[in-house]
């Protein structure tokens, strides 16, 4: 599976959405600033980044540029909470589980240098028993 560095400020949406991902076999590790995050980058063997919603400007912008450093390219998924909203060099996805899973499989699914995040197709799905209403 994948081995995803998860961004985000809010620790409850964080250890949800960790929970999720782990029980999908995905590897995580949690960063609540850009400082974390970039240590992790330079520590551990990372395959994509997951950014939250609630990730300041700042902090995004700061984690973008250090990863215009690294020898090879990762794909970037940013949740986005508001409709319209979109962040660029990223995949933006709707913040929902399954909108989450379907990203992750389509941005890992070949090899990463061969694709940039807008050309990875997303589309919306469902998990099985999962309301189209939650948002995580």
């Amino acid at each position: 599976m994948c081995r995803i560095l998860s961004m985000g400020r809010d620790r409850h949406l964080m250890n949800v959405r960790s929970v999720l991902l782990r029980h999908y076999g995905h590897t995580v590790e949690e960063a609540y600033a850009a400082d974390d995050a970039l240590q992790l980058l330079t520590s551990k063997v990372i395959d994509l980044i997951l950014i939250c919603h609630s990730i300041t400007p700042r902090d995004r912008k700061a984690l973008m540029l250090k990863l215009k450093e690294k020898t090879r390219p990762l794909p970037v998924i940013a949740l986005i909470a508001r409709e319209g909203e979109s962040y660029a060099n990223c995949l933006n996805v709707e913040n929902s589980p399954a909108a989450l899973l379907e990203a992750i499989r389509s941005a890992t699914a070949e090899p990463r240098e061969s694709r940039t995040a807008s050309q990875i197709p997303v589309r919306n799905t469902q998990l099985p028993g999962a309301s189209t209403s939650s948002k995580s």
